[in-house]
């Protein structure tokens, strides 16, 4: 009779990210190159949201939860080499690693990849106005809702103008043309 000690598998190897979206990141690594023994492995995905400790200091990431992908929301199979991580907030740092699991116990975590979530669409201008209307030309201006002005991104918002010429009878099929592009809250438009 053959007796077969599992041992702690080695970590999963490089972990890498594959995606990510507003509120959800995919992680993908290849398998540990030793499976202590076992013939199969699960794993764990831990996840840090960072948590800026003041001006000037590093960034610290606290743990959020983990994931186990055999029971994980998304129906991961044991074998697979892939998690999608979702319910993370927008525009926010995260960290990852992974651990490969077996009878034994964990790893020692993957390598650690870092990444942030995509920023939310900004909100639509509001009160748009024009002013200095002229035959071919007139000046178009608009302001920020209050809550984009609290996120205190407007220096990364750029703002596009497009105009659609009106309708003519027996015409179909407008394309909207885009007129000015600014990061300010004013536009000239012009050759009309």
């Amino acid at each position: 009779e053959t007796l077969t000690v599992i041992a702690l598998p080695s970590p999963p190897r490089d972990l890498t990210i594959a995606r990510t979206g507003l509120t959800a990141v995919t992680l993908s690594w290849h398998a540990p190159s030793w499976l202590g023994n076992a013939k199969q492995v699960r794993y764990e995905a831990y996840v840090y949201e960072a948590a800026a400790l003041g001006a000037g200091s590093k960034t610290n990431f606290r743990s959020l939860y983990r994931v186990d992908n055999r029971s994980h929301v998304h129906n991961i199979a044991p074998d697979s080499l892939l998690t999608v991580v979702s319910n993370l907030k927008v525009n926010t740092q995260y960290g990852f690693h992974v651990v490969s699991k077996n009878r034994a116990g964990a790893s020692i975590p993957s390598n650690y990849v870092q990444t942030q979530t995509l920023p939310d669409a900004p909100p639509a201008p509001v009160n748009i106005t024009t002013d200095d209307i002229k035959s071919t030309s007139f000046n178009v201006s608009w302001q920020i809702p209050a809550v984009a002005r609290s996120q205190g991104t407007l220096s990364e918002i750029q703002f596009i103008v497009r105009l659609r010429p009106l309708p003519r009878p027996g015409k179909t099929g407008f394309m909207f043309k885009e007129v000015c592009k600014t990061v300010g809250f004013a536009c000239p438009v012009h050759s009309l």
